[in-house]
């Protein structure tokens, strides 16, 4: 009877010390289909909105009217078309005019000929000024970009893991599966004042490897086998 009672009260010991493991994966799915359903910031929506009314437009002539007009949508759309065809000068022209209008996705492609030196003299700071601006609208792509010049320091952006994290955050509760990856990388290894916590960088890997992101995938399987090894290890 005595053997018995050890046997339970060592049973006992090996759940509470993989219950930190295992709690956080009851509420995930959950956790899953919220993220799945958030909405995207009204003002993105409504500009994608916009955007998507322009999309049976053809005529180059009537979009520019349109841009000319002021419209932030076909200023965008112009500079798209004169980005396909390397006119980059006039791409930057009307990138910046839609830009100014605040419109998201043309402050990140702005930010875009700045890093990249197209149409412009490169430029990080004034790069990462415009994706900046992009990321505080709540553009998650601008958000993820911010969030590998901090983590990397290679720019005009000094090496932040906080900062890293934060920007990496709010692209990852958006969906955007590449920032959901860093963010597990970031829980893994416990950058940016985060505790190492493998449980929070399975989900997050998880939610990306779901998304098709390979990367995430990777880490996934590694961190999953070893999770194992560490279950392994507590039964013997």
């Amino acid at each position: 009877m005595g053997t018995f009672i050890e046997f339970l009260r060592g049973l006992a010991s090996i759940f509470e010390v993989l219950k930190p493991l295992i709690e956080p994966f009851k509420s995930l799915f959950s956790w899953c289909k919220g993220l799945k359903n958030s909405k995207l910031n009204p003002e993105i929506e409504a500009q994608l909105a916009e955007l998507e009314r322009l999309k049976s437009e053809k005529n180059l002539i009537e979009i520019k009217k349109k841009a000319e007009d002021g419209n932030a949508a076909a200023q965008y759309k112009l500079a798209n078309n004169y980005y396909k065809d390397k006119n980059y000068k006039e791409a930057v022209k009307w990138y910046r005019r839609a830009a100014e209008q605040e419109y998201v996705f043309a402050m990140h492609n702005l930010g875009n000929a700045y890093y990249k030196g197209l149409g412009v003299k490169q430029d990080y700071t004034e790069a990462f000024r415009w994706y900046r601006k992009a990321a505080e609208k709540g553009y998650s792509t601008a958000q993820y970009f911010l969030g590998n010049a901090y983590y990397s320091g290679k720019t005009s952006l000094p090496k932040d893991y906080a900062e890293s994290v934060k920007w990496y955050r709010l692209a990852a509760e958006q969906g955007h599966a590449k920032a959901q990856c860093n963010l597990g990388n970031a829980y893994q290894n416990g950058l940016g004042g985060l505790e190492k916590n493998y449980v929070e960088a399975a989900k997050w890997y998880r939610l990306a490897a779901e998304q098709g992101e390979k990367t995430a995938q990777e880490k996934l399987q590694r961190l999953q086998e070893r999770l194992r090894e560490i279950q392994e290890a507590l039964r013997t």
